[in-house]
């Protein structure tokens, strides 16, 4: 957010040099974190190490081994993606295409409790929003929620400076998306308001719009 407020999803020959600092940056950071060998059952800050050490790979794995429990624990939602992928492919091209409706579940065959204190089987919404979108509405769901993004991340051009900071504010809420639905639902996770903020900010953005073109017609007149 912060290097969006400041416009570095520009491309501009600054913003480039901020963009490749900061990801040499992070680069560095994780690599110093990998090669510390944070330990799986540390506590504290040495817990979280752990947590980012695999954070990277944790929901992109093709093979599970379910029956390590280490390993099913550390890479559940490339689980959930192996799982939902296979249940839906399997009932034929239509369900690929549409999905298999809004009350459809995947199940993960094992009974496990929920941070709500549940014992279930059956998952209506994934860890990650775009198999949630292929299980319930299909590939049609997943383009449309990647198209709703880059709709959302158009920046229109304004002279006008609150507005122009309101659309790099947007940008990289956009930008933050595209991260958070493959690993933590993105705006469909139910705790957060994330949808809210970015209503109030498209709300916002349009006000200010209209008064400029309002502004600008009666200096017309």
């Amino acid at each position: 957010m912060f290097l969006a407020l400041k416009g570095y999803f520009r491309i501009t020959p600054r913003s480039l040099k901020v963009m490749i600092t900061t990801i040499v940056l992070t680069i560095g950071c994780y690599s110093a974190i990998y090669y510390s060998y944070p330990n799986r059952k540390g506590k504290g800050i040495e817990a979280f190490f752990y947590k980012i050490k695999i954070a990277p790979i944790e929901a992109f794995k093709t093979k599970i081994n379910q029956d390590d429990w280490k390993e099913f624990n550390d890479n559940y939602r490339s689980f959930e993606n192996i799982i939902t992928i296979r249940q839906v492919t399997s009932n034929g091209w239509f369900t690929t295409l549409f999905g298999k409706g809004l009350g459809s579940t995947v199940d993960i065959g094992r009974e496990m409790w929920t941070n709500d204190g549940e014992l279930i089987r059956y998952v209506p919404a994934l860890h990650n929003a775009y198999m949630t979108m292929f299980l319930k509405s299909g590939l049609a769901g997943v383009f449309l929620t990647i198209l709703f993004i880059i709709i959302l991340t158009r920046n229109l051009k304004s002279e006008t400076e609150e507005i122009r900071y309101i659309n790099y504010l947007i940008i990289g809420t956009g930008i933050f998306l595209i991260l958070s639905n493959w690993v933590f639902m993105g705006l469909y996770l139910k705790l957060d308001n994330k949808s809210i903020f970015l209503g109030f900010l498209l709300c916002y953005r349009e006000l200010l719009l209209k008064e400029h073109r309002l502004s600008i017609k009666n200096n017309v007149k």
